[in-house]
């Protein structure tokens, strides 16, 4: 594997991380202010076992359901976008299998995120 191509892999693992770290941010909220799942679901207009789908390990959320969810356990969301495109020469066909690769091996280093602990590196602040 060459420079461009580890570059590429580490920058699929770390997006991988960072929505980790948000779904586990957000849950770890949830608790910390002692709302249950029911009582989320009825903030967002939506039942409890869409609720329990959100926080479950294999979860692929909207953006507008995190959002809701961030909204209805009181948090603020921070994104910040890093430019990591170096003048890389990696083959769109190289590009594409590590796209579809970080997709299908969500569900399984999601698995290994979803009995560490519910630290997060999100800072959340209630509205």
């Amino acid at each position: 594997m060459n420079d461009a191509s580890a570059r590429l892999d580490a920058r699929a693992d770390a997006l991988l991380d960072t929505t980790s770290s948000l779904l586990r941010g957000l849950v770890e909220l949830r608790h910390k202010h002692r709302l249950t799942q029911a009582e989320v679901a009825e903030r967002m207009g939506v039942s409890q076992p869409a609720v329990a789908k959100f926080e479950r390990y294999d979860a692929n959320p909207t953006q507008t359901t995190i959002q809701r969810y961030a909204m209805a356990v009181g948090a603020r969301i921070k994104v910040e976008i890093i430019d990591d495109c170096e003048d890389e020469q990696v083959s769109p066909d190289r590009i594409s299998q590590v796209v579809n690769m970080n997709a299908l091996g969500t569900w399984s280093r999601a698995r290994e995120v979803s009995t560490m602990s519910y630290s997060t590196e999100y800072q959340v602040t209630r509205v």
